[in-house]
């Protein structure tokens, strides 16, 4: 948030005041166009493809519209805590965040309260598990979140053999994301909590469709960079009631406030499931690359490695539970696939290297309201990179990167693999990236090459 002059502060929340009412029009005015499409009489309307087009479309810019609004709101707030109790707008914004977590936590308490007292669906009031029953209350979501499920198994080791992992979760989640029939096998994205086994440990697969079956599966590779594992099983014969298509949609990754469903399956193979929101934040955990977004939900303890599903039924992304920072946090399935494809062709996986550590502009532009601000923020920079060499430190921005706007984080990352899939199908060491930089402080704008080494971000556990 800007820190205006304090003489500026009433001017500012008269122009507040002023964007508010703006844009708070220009919201009723798309909630009239989404009504009037949704009470059109048939004579009136297109065709039912077209008319949901364009329900979705108002739906989101209204979704937009909120977003804005709630940030002025507490601008406005800021403002006028800095006035009433002359405090610099730094410390204002530090208080209003305070009462706004503090509101949110109580409405939350409120809203379960109710609907534990309230809620209770048809058909699913013997579900084990209260929040799955209130996460899946839309017909049409748990049609194709079942279909999902064809797919999800749940995922285990053997504490007793495996020593290092007894401060882990012993039940994790897993997605069939390839399927040979003539071969009888199949192949699982799952979470990486196999960075300390060695080959040979015993990790075990349970589907619905073999409940009585329990796999030993083959480990195949681990990414401890973007935490991912595939895993490889084989069966003796084929399931009689295997449905038609077993692997599920893949979307697109998910943007800053889309609604999306998380599943998983506990060591009772049955289906559970969480619902929330990507959240519009940012966090630097030392574990994690930078490609990952952060939901509202809180996984189940079996939900690591399972899928993220949107409200179209694609799988979207994959879910990681960091209990320890209490966030739940989801890799986007493209970084994940294409992880898979790059081991498949080549055994290994490799990015570019580039030693700087990002801040996710487009994040800042949602929660500003101002999308006028293109670049990415460097956070922090590797002292033994090329990077600092160039003179790239923390607050440089990056304007482009060979002569494009930079990508979004989780785009960045899937540009990069992409980078390193180009690589392993050449014979260059180093890949050169032309950046426009801008250090702020100075003002200064120029134009460097950095030259990133590639590096191997997996482990390969097949025999060859």
């Amino acid at each position: 948030m800007t820190d205006y002059e304090p003489e500026f502060f009433p001017t500012e929340i008269k122009n507040t005041e002023k964007r508010i009412k703006d844009l708070n029009e220009k919201k009723r005015k798309h909630e009239m166009m989404m009504m009037m499409a949704t009470k059109a009489g048939p004579e009136e309307t297109s065709e039912p493809a077209e008319e949901e087009d364009t329900r979705k479309k108002h739906a989101k810019e209204i979704r937009s519209l909120e977003r804005r609004i709630r940030w002025l709101e507490k601008k406005k707030k800021c403002l006028a805590l800095a006035i009433e109790n002359s405090i610099d707008l730094m410390t204002a914004q530090n208080l209003v965040e305070q009462q706004m977590e503090e509101e949110a936590a109580a409405l939350k308490n409120k809203a379960e309260e109710t609907m534990r007292e309230q809620q209770q669906p048809a058909g699913d009031t013997n579900h084990k598990d209260p929040e799955t029953v209130s996460a899946v209350v839309v017909p049409e979501d748990k049609r194709k979140l079942l279909r999902v499920a064809d797919a999800v198994v749940n995922v285990s080791y053997d504490r007793k053999n495996n020593p290092d992992l007894n401060d882990l979760n012993q039940y994790m989640t897993g997605i069939i994301i390839a399927w040979d029939v003539t071969n009888k096998r199949a192949r699982i994205l799952t979470c990486n909590c196999f960075e300390y086994t060695e080959s040979g440990h015993k990790i075990y697969v349970r589907w619905q469709y073999m409940e009585d079956t329990v796999f030993e599966s083959e480990l195949l590779f681990i990414s401890s960079h973007y935490m991912v594992a595939v895993l490889e099983i084989t069966f003796s014969e084929m399931p009689v009631d295997l449905p038609s298509e077993v692997i599920p949609s893949f979307g697109l990754i998910p943007k800053y406030g889309q609604d999306v469903f998380a599943l998983a399956r506990d060591k009772d193979l049955s289906l559970m499931v969480r619902h929330g929101t990507i959240l519009c934040q940012q966090e630097r955990i030392e574990e994690l690359c930078q490609g990952y977004l952060f939901a509202d939900y809180e996984l189940p303890e079996c939900g690591s490695g399972g899928p993220v599903v949107d409200h179209n039924g694609n799988v979207v992304g994959m879910s990681f539970s960091f209990e320890e920072q209490g966030t739940s946090v989801i890799l986007p399935i493209s970084t994940a696939l294409l992880c898979v494809e790059m081991w498949t062709k080549f055994r290994r996986v490799t990015r570019p290297l580039l030693g700087i550590y990002f801040k996710n502009v487009e994040l800042i532009n949602e929660i500003s309201g101002d999308s006028t601000f293109d670049g990415l923020v460097v956070d922090q920079v590797d002292p033994d990179s090329t990077a600092w060499e160039l003179g790239i430190r923390s607050g440089t921005v990056i304007v482009s990167i060979n002569i494009q706007c930079p990508l979004p984080l989780p785009e960045l990352e899937d540009f990069l693999l992409s980078c390193g899939l180009e690589h392993l199908h050449g014979t260059h060491m180093k890949i050169d990236f032309e950046l426009e930089v801008h250090d702020l402080l100075q003002d200064v704008k120029r134009s460097i090459t950095l030259h990133a080494p590639f590096s191997d971000v997996s482990k390969d556990f097949t025999d060859d």
